[in-house]
């Protein structure tokens, strides 16, 4: 069990009496902290992602505006309700004071602007409503209004925000009566395509926004809320390229479980909160490890995942409650964050994780399921499934189908297992020389010195059948021989071999 700290006390061991108050408006270079907010370019993005959806957007289009030797623009639009003036008013301010539905994936009202500004210098948003038929708003932010000149939006007039949102090419999603365009200009990231050049550059955006948006919207785009594209468009041929469908990937979605027993639900108790549910999954030892774990790069993300209204905040790490191992690698779990619990397991403002307090390690390591295991036993459970080794696949034999008695012969089968191939003869023959045995590799034949057969047999009848340990044996010994050509180690091996075995019958 874990407390919220409550700040309470006294400033020096005396009691201050509140005597007034007063407006303290921030100052331009406030704007800076939301400028340097450490978004990535792909979680930026996904923040107007974040907006698109609670927008109701059906399909949100990500496009990348380019001339044959530039990237000037990134364009985000979406088919979702849209805004009006005073809505998109509310929109364009820092710190919105706009009440979130308890489903919505936005906080705090500053998602919009903070992205785009961490990443662009200008930020143009333009919008159309049903509530507001036949009219389209727009402003815009820059780096210099918001922050040399206080906080100065631009207000853009309606017949221009109209031309610009109906002059938008593409089939993908239709904005006529609501939708909403989101326009960054003079973005840093598209230095780059400078020095890569822009196919290459806007292939690498592709396959990293695929991977991230798919990773983080996966329950989203699973369940059909959302379909998100992305492509690019040639200002100078005025053509778009293909568009790159966002696929589902997902950190949990593993063909078969890596233990029986999981995934198991595990509850971690906090003081007036009620229980937290921890669904505790094993991923399976696989040879080759597919997208789903390996992720955004990222081999083994093991740890905690956070969801908050089906939408990934953070996933991997365990809360300061034990470093990341490799033998833990196949362990992940989720959390789905409860309204109530977002006071103490804090979401940070950019959605890039979550801040734990110091006592949520200590409750975790005490969290039991039902059937009362304790956390320390998934863990351990975990480790057993990383170190066990896979079975190798059983080495199947050349068959006999002669000189080796047949209930013999149906052992083998049995318990080693034969090749669907031609079957290897063991005969007697006579030599030339006094060698004890011949591989004949070709004939698939395994032939025995008949100068040595009475002195094996020791009296016994001969027959095709005789002497079957030993055939069985230096069968075994020498059927790898049948499978390739030998090589000089093989030659001397299989001398080797001859010598000790007519030793052996002095």
């Amino acid at each position: 069990m874990f407390y919220c700290a409550k700040n309470v006390g006294t400033l020096g061991g005396v009691l201050a009496k509140v005597v007034d108050s007063e407006h303290l408006e921030p100052r331009p270079r406030m704007f800076q902290v939301f400028r340097n907010a450490g978004y990535s370019f792909e979680a930026a993005i996904a923040d107007l992602v974040d907006n698109s959806v609670d927008a109701k957007a059906r399909t949100v289009l990500i496009r990348f505006v380019r001339t044959n030797d530039k990237v000037k623009q990134l364009l985000v639009l979406d088919d979702g309700h849209g805004m009006d003036e005073a809505g998109l008013k509310e929109a364009m301010t820092f710190g919105s004071t706009q009440e979130y539905d308890e489903d919505a994936l936005g906080l705090y009202g500053v998602g919009l602007k903070s992205a785009s500004l961490s990443s662009a210098d200008v930020l143009t948003v333009v919008s159309r409503s049903k509530s507001a038929p036949g009219r389209t708003f727009g402003r815009q932010w820059t780096a210099k209004g918001a922050g040399e000149d206080g906080w100065m939006v631009n207000l853009l007039d309606e017949e221009g925000c109209s031309l610009d949102l109906d002059s938008i090419e593409t089939t993908d999603l239709d904005f006529s009566k609501s939708g909403t365009l989101v326009q960054w200009d003079e973005v840093m990231d598209f230095g780059k395509a400078s020095s890569t050049g822009v196919n290459k550059y806007l292939g690498r955006q592709a396959k990293d926004l695929s991977q991230h948006l798919g990773m983080h919207f996966h329950r989203l785009i699973e369940n059909k809320t959302v379909r998100i594209l992305v492509d690019s468009f040639n200002s100078e041929t005025k053509k778009a390229g293909p568009s790159t469908v966002i696929k589902a990937i997902d950190p949990f979605g593993y063909p078969k479980s890596g233990h029986k027993e999981y995934p198991k639900e595990f509850f971690l108790k906090g003081h007036d909160l009620g229980e937290l549910r921890v669904q505790a999954h094993i991923w399976p030892k696989l040879k080759t490890r597919p997208l789903e774990y390996k992720l955004d790069g990222v081999n083994g993300r093991q740890g905690l995942y956070f969801y908050r209204n089906d939408r990934l905040l953070h996933g991997g790490g365990w809360a300061n409650e034990r470093e990341t191992e490799p033998h833990s690698s196949l362990a992940r779990a989720i959390i789905d964050l409860p309204k109530e619990w977002e006071s103490t397991i804090r979401v940070i403002f950019n959605k890039s994780g979550v801040i734990t307090p110091v006592s949520f390690s200590q409750a975790l390591t005490l969290a039991e399921a039902k059937t009362g295991a304790r956390w320390r036993e998934y863990l351990k459970d975990a480790e057993e499934v990383y170190r066990k080794k896979k079975p190798l696949p059983p080495r199947l034999y050349y068959p006999v189908n002669f000189g080796i008695p047949h209930e013999v012969v149906q052992e083998l089968k049995n318990n080693v297992g034969f090749l669907e191939a031609k079957g290897v003869a063991v005969t007697w023959s006579n030599f030339l020389k006094d060698d004890f045995f011949k591989v004949e590799r070709e004939k698939k034949t395994l032939m025995i010195n008949q100068k040595y057969r009475a002195q094996i047999l020791g009296g016994r009848l001969e027959n095709e059948f005789d002497a079957p340990l030993l055939k069985t044996l230096l069968y075994l010994l020498m059927e790898p021989h049948f499978r390739s050509k030998p090589d000089k180690n093989d030659l001397e091996f299989i001398e080797g071999i001859q010598e000790a075995l007519k030793k052996a019958l002095l």
